[in-house]
């Protein structure tokens, strides 16, 4: 009997031994095509991951801008030179792409590093010996890689459900806004060709690049789309002769003075726009910042407020040559007029506004507000549902975010954040100039 009782135990104690090594089996996030059950343990390539990593290290400029398009910036400590955005210049910086200081990412204790090219290997060993992971995701090329590279980071820093949840809703929101855009793209039947151009040596946005398809939600066909890795063929330039050009600061100068290129339909007619190649580049918030730009040049009638040139000023549109998230507000085009109050001044001294001075309203919010809020939107066009929800839902803050990108074409509004509704936007929203969503 007792033999008996012995053998049961020992069997009940294999049967939860096995239990409980399925229960930490970790999720392979490589091979997941949805959001795992659990958020940890997870596996992503060699590495795994038992637990939310608090402290990271950004090296990569472009992983960067994903981490804070996800909103999880709140785990970076540190970050190299080349991650210039503004929400990130209070971390310490750890030397840059080519001087990476070693020392200075051990002393901020990570427990990983995000990269975007696999590191020498002295220096992958350096930190692996100090216990510090390091992940390498490199650049999506296109649509399903992109997705693939937000789903893959959000799994690790948030987990393989949370994360992996949240970041698919942030690539998923970045490609709607994309696809906005180019819905308002005016029909013709003239083909509008364009190129970025990094110098005159060839270097360029090609068709196997992300950034070709930024060209195509612009509104434009990328005369360099047959092309590969970053380099345009010889001549291509010169017989593609593009409508429109956007380049990196300097080559401008150079297109005007080159005997080569100086009589380009685009230099001609003054369509040069020097843009900063981290927005070709970066694959987060910059993307959309990128095709507002370069569709806000080449279409300067997406929004009807925006002033034509005249025949006495230079055919280039009104807009300037940086990107209009730094725009000062004294770069407006010159009139003859009396300077005018600022479009948000206006607009608050025109608007029918009827909330409180002070109000914000916020995603998730419910209540007789947010009905006045999406009535007033569904009069613009920018929600659809009748009748309203009456909760600041997934559909008004898509409205929201198409809003505040025709704000930001017109200089108005800075950034894009489409889970609080301010005073400033309130006023725009319920000004008698408020801008249509055909």
């Amino acid at each position: 009997m007792k033999k008996k009782m012995a053998a049961l135990a020992a069997a009940l104690l294999m049967m939860l031994a096995l239990v409980g090594g399925c229960a930490s089996q970790p999720v392979d996030i490589t091979a997941s095509d949805g959001p795992a059950g659990k958020d940890y343990p997870l596996v992503l390539g060699s590495l795994q991951f038992d637990q939310q990593p608090e402290r990271v290290v950004a090296l990569s400029p472009s992983l960067a801008d994903v981490v804070l398009n996800m909103k999880m910036e709140v785990c970076l400590v540190g970050k190299t030179e080349e991650c210039t955005q503004e929400d990130l210049q209070v971390l310490p910086n750890v030397g840059s792409a080519a001087g990476l200081d070693l020392e200075a990412v051990k002393a901020l204790t990570p427990e990983l590093v995000l990269a975007d090219s696999p590191l020498p290997e002295d220096q992958a060993q350096a930190l692996s010996d100090a216990g510090i992971k390091v992940l390498v995701l490199q650049p999506a090329n296109n649509r399903e890689q992109l997705e693939k590279l937000y789903v893959q980071l959000g799994s690790v820093l948030r987990g393989g459900k949370t994360g992996y949840e949240k970041a698919q809703k942030s690539v998923d929101n970045l490609f709607e806004i994309l696809d906005t855009i180019q819905r308002e793209i005016p029909q013709s039947d003239i083909l509008v060709t364009a190129c970025y151009l990094y110098d005159l040596d060839g270097s360029a946005v090609t068709g196997d690049q992300l950034a070709n398809s930024l060209l195509e939600y612009a509104g434009a066909v990328n005369i360099a789309a047959s092309s590969t890795q970053g380099k345009m063929e010889e001549n291509v330039l010169r017989l593609g002769n593009p409508t429109y050009i956007f380049c990196k600061p300097g080559v401008k100068e150079q297109l005007e003075s080159s005997e080569e290129y100086k009589n380009l339909a685009a230099v001609q007619n003054g369509r040069v726009f020097e843009m900063d190649p981290s927005l070709m580049e970066w694959q987060g918030r910059s993307m959309w910042d990128a095709v507002s730009f370069m569709a806000g040049n080449m279409y300067p009638e997406l929004v009807s407020t925006m002033e034509e040139p005249t025949s006495e000023t230079s055919s280039e549109p009104a807009v300037s040559s940086e990107p209009s998230a730094s725009e000062p507000e004294s770069s407006a085009p010159a009139s003859s007029e009396p300077p005018a109050p600022s479009s948000s001044e206006a607009s608050s001294m025109a608007s029918g506004n009827p909330f409180p001075a002070g109000t914000v309203l916020r995603y998730g919010d419910s209540g007789d507000a947010i009905v006045t809020l999406q009535n007033r939107m569904r009069e613009l066009g920018f929600y659809y549902k009748n009748p309203p929800s009456g909760t600041y839902d997934d559909d008004t803050k898509r409205g929201i975010e198409d809003f505040k990108w025709r704000l930001k074409i017109l200089n108005e509004q800075k950034s894009i954040d489409s889970e609080t509704v301010d005073d400033e936007t309130l006023n725009r929203l319920f000004a008698s100039d408020a801008p249509v969503r055909e």
